[in-house]
């Protein structure tokens, strides 16, 4: 067998371990009760990035400047925020902690090396320093 035949047949053996295609973040389902906004579906989103609920709670209280808290499956904000603003806040989360910078995966994790958090990439293989809050 030639180099040729040999990549071809470990091509077809192989199957990607990530696609790009299959990584469909739930749309955040909002409800808004008097002067407070609720996340419905927090949990599903918080389990499909692979980040802890605790993380991006953090980065949404700060990122929208209301307090809020994880409330079971949901999460609730004090005051009233469009679908809008809480989609784009989440889109930003996943355009800083969780897309590969390197490769545009999203198989990746949060590590901490030497007290400073970054995005460990299982496709690459790439670490990046991701900024604090």
């Amino acid at each position: 067998m030639d180099y040729d035949e040999l990549y071809d047949r470990a091509k077809e053996k192989i199957s990607e371990s990530v696609d790009q295609d299959r990584f469909e973040v739930p749309d955040p389902d909002i409800m808004n009760e008097g002067e407070k906004t609720i996340v419905k579906n927090f949990s599903k989103i918080t389990d499909k990035l692979r980040r802890s609920p605790d993380h991006i709670m953090n980065f949404l209280r700060r990122e929208l400047g209301v307090p809020g808290k994880a409330d079971g499956s949901r999460a609730i904000f004090q005051g009233r925020i469009t679908e809008r603003k809480v989609s784009e806040k989440f889109s930003q989360y996943i355009d800083e902690f969780v897309i590969c910078p390197a490769c545009d995966k999203a198989d990746t994790e949060l590590v901490e090396e030497d007290r400073i958090k970054k995005i460990k990439c299982e496709a690459c293989g790439t670490k990046q320093a991701v900024r604090q809050f």
